[in-house]
């Protein structure tokens, strides 16, 4: 994760990574963003696509989410 991460920002992307817990085992993800909007996100992630990075998704981040419904 730390090598992708990595190869990511050197090409410019804002990349990081966050740890979640699974099953008792630490999971890393290696996220790119945050977004103004997701017009923004779909612009990413076709230049993520065109470099290659093609398992990368579109999540909405819940810690932003102001939606109360």
């Amino acid at each position: 994760a730390r090598k992708l991460s990595a190869k990511l920002r050197d090409q410019n992307y804002h990349a990081f990574i966050s740890e979640s817990n699974h099953q008792g085992k630490s999971i890393y993800r290696v996220r790119v963003g945050n977004f103004e909007s997701l017009d923004d996100a779909k612009v990413a992630l076709d230049k993520l696509a065109k470099d290659k990075y093609n398992k990368a998704i579109i999540l909405k981040n819940p810690k932003t989410d102001t939606d109360n419904s």
